[in-house]
């Protein structure tokens, strides 16, 4: 028997800067706790039938935007992620030590140019310009987030 709980709170803060440029920030957390209950063996005799992990998530994004009247614009991205994992300190072997979480920031830029009305866009980036891998655990949701340098090309069409 599995019981998985998820809660979530979000903030975010945007500003224009005249009239080509835009800065802004998002926070987010999310906690996460994954209760795993063996309801075949009696907690009494085994008691790790019934284990709880809990996972914690933080999300800050920093971003500058740039957009020029004459189509071009430009982004860059400072994006932070901490993660503190909380075993069931049932489940370490005796001596064992708990998981630790990750630290890390991802660096991103993109460069590019709108077309008329914005019907089309065409861009290139770098993701993960430090190329900083990372290790989280999947208890709690998070971005598909790149684990080394990545070349972005990009051609978006609206009709």
């Amino acid at each position: 028997e599995l019981d998985y709980l998820e809660e979530s709170l979000s903030a975010s803060l945007n500003q224009l800067i005249g009239h080509e440029f835009s800065v802004g920030a998002g926070y987010r957390v999310t906690r996460s706790e994954l209760r795993t209950n063996f309801t075949e063996f009696p907690t009494l005799l085994v008691p790790m039938a019934d284990l709880t992990d809990e996972a914690t998530l933080h999300q800050l994004s920093l971003f500058a935007n740039w957009n020029s009247p004459t189509g071009l614009f430009a982004r860059i991205e400072a994006n932070w992620f901490s993660q503190e994992l909380t075993d069931d300190p049932l489940r370490l072997p005796l001596g064992g030590i708990p998981r630790e979480g990750d630290d890390f920031w991802q660096y991103n830029a993109m460069v590019g140019y709108r077309f008329h009305r914005s019907m089309c866009e065409v861009s290139a980036g770098l993701i993960n310009i430090a190329g900083k891998n990372y290790h989280l655990s999947p208890l709690t949701p998070h971005p598909d987030i790149e684990r080394d340098q990545t070349v972005v090309l990009r051609c978006r069409l609206s009709f």
